[in-house]
């Protein structure tokens, strides 16, 4: 007979548990609880200031935090940020924060720096621009001359070239014109129907709930609320909340 419990457990790769995170003396985040399963998309919600942003950085190894974070079974607490990189954590950060400067190919490479094989390295480069033509037509092109939907999804395929377990994608859609918008959240159902887990940031609720197998919303730094998008569907005044901050 299997043991439920550990069944779910092994499903996990990403646990987070008492989760505070510290901005020098500021208490950003109050203790959140949240559980990403493999092959799943998981959305953070919440308006500007909530501490979505702040859990990315606990969850990297970049901000200074407190309580549990698991990563495949294993607590990476006290891993410094390179090491958690090598585990197979991945960002795509806020503000995007390419290499404007380096071309579009540069970019994608210092995304591989982790990778030794540079046949490995190559295939991986051919792979996302088959994914994302657009940078396949512009490879030699400097990065900060791409619009700003462009600049977004070189951010996500250069994330993805670190070959990641799990994907953090911190607003995506931040400052996109709404068709620009869902040209990125299809790229990302795109991702997720290939079967990467994902762990997705946004304040545009409506996009996000309709590819989340599983959502939290945050306000003030805690969890306020958390379901399957049928589930906080369901509640009137929880959706007129999330629209309000789509």
């Amino acid at each position: 007979m299997v043991d439920e419990g550990r069944a779910s457990q092994a499903k996990r790769m990403l646990t987070i548990q008492d989760l505070h995170v510290f901005h020098g003396p500021i208490e950003a985040v109050h203790g959140i609880s949240l559980n990403v399963e493999r092959g799943k998309c998981i959305s953070l919600l919440g308006p500007n200031g909530a501490g979505k942003t702040s859990t990315i950085s606990a969850i990297t190894g970049i901000a200074r935090a407190t309580g549990s974070v698991r990563f495949e079974e294993r607590e990476i607490s006290g891993d410094s940020v390179e090491a958690r990189i090598a585990s197979g954590i991945a960002v795509s950060p806020e503000g995007r924060r390419i290499f404007s400067n380096l071309t579009i190919l540069e970019n994608l490479t210092l995304g591989a720096a982790i990778q030794k094989d540079q046949k490995e390295k190559g295939r991986d480069i051919d792979h996302w621009f088959s994914l994302f033509p657009i940078l396949a037509e512009r490879r030699d092109q400097a990065a900060g001359t791409l619009s700003g939907g462009e600049q977004q999804m070189l951010a996500i395929a250069r994330a993805l070239m670190a070959r990641p377990k799990i994907l953090l994608l911190d607003e995506p859609s931040l400052g996109l014109a709404p068709k620009i918008v869902r040209q990125i959240f299809d790229l990302i159902g795109t991702l997720k129907d290939q079967g990467m887990t994902i762990l997705l940031v946004e304040q545009n609720a409506t996009q996000a709930l309709r590819l989340a197998d599983y959502a939290y919303l945050m306000s003030s730094g805690r969890i306020v609320a958390h379901g399957t998008a049928d589930e906080l569907g369901k509640s009137d005044k929880l959706m007129a909340e999330l629209t309000g901050v789509a």
